[in-house]
């Protein structure tokens, strides 16, 4: 499924998305590691604050966390802010980037390290600004709020979409891959360790039918649409594979480039350079290795084995060793500039058949003259070209 829709939320209408407290599950810090990760995008970045997700009411007990875009005329970033149960608070803004401007989507990322007593927030997988955890973390009793503080306060001019809230901490690298270099992971290629301990998800894929508003998760944490905010079709990015790699049943080895493994058994690649052993493969969007029953290791290059079972290759060298293969028509193996070596085996031709011995010999543009006779027996010769 791809991505197709996001949040628009309009601050002069006062729109925004809620969940009672009472109604929520696990979309609270307590004493707990906790992370927010998701897409951004706003229409204004005017003085003062923007709502991106808290749970938040300006009262002791009910002040948690706050997510929020900061412009305080001097620097235009993303504020995080974490309170205790009566007044103390701790707060980083993402220092590390340029100032925010309008209709451009930022991947954020915000955590509560309980463990390490440190808090922390960064842009589009950026070098995440950190400060001291020295207050004492709960479970605050404010409804929580997407685009608005309790509904009254900090509105949001902008989009929002794919977000999700953990009950631990995101490591750094579990972050670059959901950023995945600005192209996004959909939820669905979420693997079992990014799903551990994940309290809600929203994709704000909205069709008609209410689903914009449904959390993705066990816990339900579906949300309540407050004045009418709208779902439209600027979205981040709309898929999350570049080079799908499909693996049938068997173990094997990828070395070389990152990658990921996805509970459907497709390997998500970036650009690079890697080596597949051990088993029959396919390498699809374009860049398609399809292979019989077999071992080979193929290096070096994107490279084609249609389903003619002929091979074309792009520039550069590579080697493909021990399969059965067979040529096409003609007995020609295509490739462009390069050079590779094949070892065959169980190679046929069935369409010079004659009921009785034939000889048939031609030379082609390498000057290769090869001879044949019945389907029982084949004679070939070849022959340089001086």
């Amino acid at each position: 499924m791809d991505n197709t829709k996001s949040l628009n939320l309009v601050a002069a209408s006062s729109q925004f998305m809620s969940i009672a407290d009472a109604s929520q599950t696990g979309l609270e810090i307590s004493t707990g590691d906790f992370t927010i990760v998701g897409w951004v995008k706003f229409d204004t970045v005017a003085a003062g604050y923007q709502t991106i997700t808290c749970k938040y009411d300006n009262s002791n007990g009910k002040r948690e966390y706050f997510l929020f875009m900061n412009n305080d005329e001097s620097t235009i970033d993303i504020g995080w802010r974490v309170m205790d149960a009566t007044t103390g608070d701790n707060e980083i803004k993402s220092t590390n980037q340029a100032d925010l401007v309008v209709d451009t989507w930022y991947f954020v990322y915000a955590y509560v390290d309980n463990t390490g007593n440190t808090i922390g927030v960064s842009v589009n997988d950026g070098t995440v600004s950190t400060t001291a955890l020295t207050i004492t973390t709960h479970a605050g009793t404010g409804n929580f709020g997407i685009g608005a503080q309790n509904g009254a306060a900090n509105f949001m001019n902008g989009n929002i979409d794919e977000l999700g809230i953990w009950t631990r901490k995101l490591s750094a690298a579990e972050a670059t891959e959901i950023y995945n270099s600005g192209n996004g992971l959909l939820y669905e290629d979420y693997d079992a360790g990014l799903l551990t301990s994940l309290q809600g998800y929203w994709r704000f894929d909205e069709d008609g039918g209410g689903e914009g508003l449904l959390d993705e998760t066990a816990n339900n944490n579906d949300l309540t649409n407050n004045n009418t905010a709208t779902f439209v079709t600027d979205v981040p990015f709309t898929g999350s594979i570049a080079y799908e790699i499909i693996a049938a049943v068997g173990a094997f080895t990828l070395t070389g480039i990152a990658a990921i493994l996805t509970s459907a058994r497709n390997i998500v690649a970036a650009v690079g350079t890697f080596t597949l052993t051990g088993i029959d493969v396919a390498l699809s969007r374009g860049k398609m290795i399809v292979a019989g029953v077999g071992a080979f290791t193929l290096t070096g290059i994107d490279a084609t084995i249609t389903s003619a079972r002929s091979m074309v290759a792009a520039v550069g060298a590579f080697t493909l060793t021990g399969i059965d293969t067979a040529f096409n028509i003609g007995w020609n193996m295509v490739a462009s500039v390069g050079t590779f070596v094949t070892s065959l085996k169980s190679l046929f031709i069935d369409y010079w058949k004659d009921e009785a011995e034939v000889s048939t010999s031609w030379t082609d543009e390498s000057a290769v003259t090869t001879t044949f006779t019945d389907e029982s027996a084949v004679t070939t010769t070849w022959k340089d070209k001086d």
